[in-house]
């Protein structure tokens, strides 16, 4: 149910548009599920279809089109409206690339070099024209909220049209592009001095700062200062009565579904060949993957296994939560290299709460300093690896195969925990709060300096 004391007009900047369907877009429409359609506008770059039903007005400003304007010095980004947004000069449908294409996507999405270059040439386009100002005035925001990602224009975006209407800034940080920095990748240090410093500017010009942990928030306000707010990712709770126990003597079904980047994969194939070590022992289970991008010749042949682990390919929305609700064990996973434990030693995975709302048994493998990891560890949710080891994966399905009331005992603390901490409804009305409070202190400053 919609708060009736929503009035303000927003503006979410963000990669990914308003989905019910995929990634960031599934967990804005959550935490803004207490705005009307007609009061949120975005700006956003991908090639997602946006959701009309969430959100009525979308300006899209595409790389494509950037690095257009940077070479030929003309004007970027478009209004989306109903009537274009199944025309396919707008968005592509998503295809399977060829295993050349994918790999080079896989590169350009990690690499540093690309980040800077990126950053670059939208700094050079023309995204500040007049067909942005025309879709501005006629949407009049009344405050920003932005996602800045890993693109540091995305600052300057946000700054332009805060001083232009004289509204508040809220941020959302979901990972870690600021901090460390190591090694001797000059790219990659060039890449996280700007954002770390465009950053902490944001921050004091900010009202309030949504981060997606506790751990981000601490580490960040050691770092920053400023203010926080931990919304992690909405979920719907399920009822645990809902689910049957598994039969015995049948398949332990395990599924994942996510990103396959930042060598997740290889943690899956040491799950899969655990599983196929397993099935020597008469302990038969099976790894399904699930991920929006097919990956390469080579991962996708580490990613099958036979009788152990298959690739099954993308699935969304409900056909998703079904594959999920039929799993016995949902398996969430982080690198341990050392360059991707540095990314996810604050950044908590969206797919955490969604699992512990699930009432399914949750096998987790990563670093135990990295932040999903390290959560679900201090609150006893999950079988847990920490670190690289067949044996120790092995183990936990032993354990699991065995049955017992720790199992049921889990399961009901993760979504006990799911309801307090994740509750769609209840984040929701807390993030219209936090907003309406910061945009009434920003009336009040501009009607005291007038």
């Amino acid at each position: 149910m919609k708060d009736e004391k929503q009035t303000y007009r927003g503006l979410i900047i963000q990669n990914n548009p308003f989905s019910f369907k995929t990634g960031n877009g599934k967990t804005l429409a959550a935490m803004f599920a207490q705005w009307d359609a007609e009061n949120l506008a975005q700006i956003f770059t991908s090639n997602l279809q946006p959701d009309f039903s969430i959100c009525k007005h979308y300006y899209k400003i595409s790389d494509g089109s950037a690095l257009k304007s940077f070479m030929t010095h003309c004007d970027c980004g478009i209004e989306i409206s109903d009537e274009n947004v199944g025309n396919s000069y707008y968005f592509e449908e998503i295809k399977r690339p060829s295993n050349f294409i994918s790999g080079l996507q896989g590169w350009m999405r990690e690499s540093h070099f690309v980040a800077v270059l990126r950053d670059f040439i939208w700094r050079k386009s023309k995204w500040n024209n007049e067909k942005l100002y025309q879709w501005l005035d006629e949407i009049q925001p009344q405050f920003v909220f932005l996602l800045a990602g890993n693109m540091s224009v995305f600052y300057d975006v946000a700054y332009f049209i805060c001083d232009k209407f004289q509204i508040p800034l809220f941020l959302q940080i979901t990972d870690d592009y600021f901090i460390y920095r190591s090694g001797w990748n000059p790219w990659k240090n060039l890449h996280r001095r700007r954002m770390s410093k465009r950053l902490g500017e944001a921050i004091k010009k900010c009202e309030c700062s949504v981060v997606i942990c506790d751990k981000m928030a601490r580490v960040f306000e050691e770092k920053y200062g400023g203010e926080y707010f931990v919304c992690m990712n909405n979920v719907d709770v399920q009822d645990l009565e809902e689910f049957e126990a598994r039969q015995e003597g049948r398949d332990i079904e395990l599924v994942y579904a996510g990103n396959l980047g930042i060598n997740r994969w290889k943690v899956l194939n040491l799950i899969g060949r655990a599983l196929a070590e397993l099935a020597q022992e008469g302990i038969s289970a099976r790894l399904s993957v699930y991920s929006s991008f097919t990956p390469g010749k080579h991962i996708l042949k580490k990613l099958t296994i036979p009788s152990s682990m298959q690739f099954c390919g993308s699935l969304y929305g409900e056909a998703l939560d079904r594959v999920k609700n039929d799993a016995d064990i949902l398996v969430h996973v982080e690198a341990f290299e050392k360059r991707y434990r540095q990314l996810t030693y604050t950044a908590m995975s969206t797919k955490v709460p969604e699992y512990m709302g699930s009432g399914r048994s949750i096998l987790a493998v990563g670093p135990p300093e990295a932040a999903s990891i390290e959560f679900l560890n201090q609150n006893n949710v999950a079988l847990l690896v920490t670190e690289r080891s067949k044996e120790a994966v092995k183990e936990q399905i032993r354990r699991f195969a065995g049955g017992g009331e720790e199992f049921v005992e889990m399961r009901e603390r993760a979504v006990r925990i799911a309801r307090e901490r994740f509750s769609r409804e209840k984040n929701a009305k807390d993030i219209l709060k936090i907003i309406s409070e910061g945009c009434e202190r920003s009336e009040k400053i501009k009607k005291f300096k007038n």
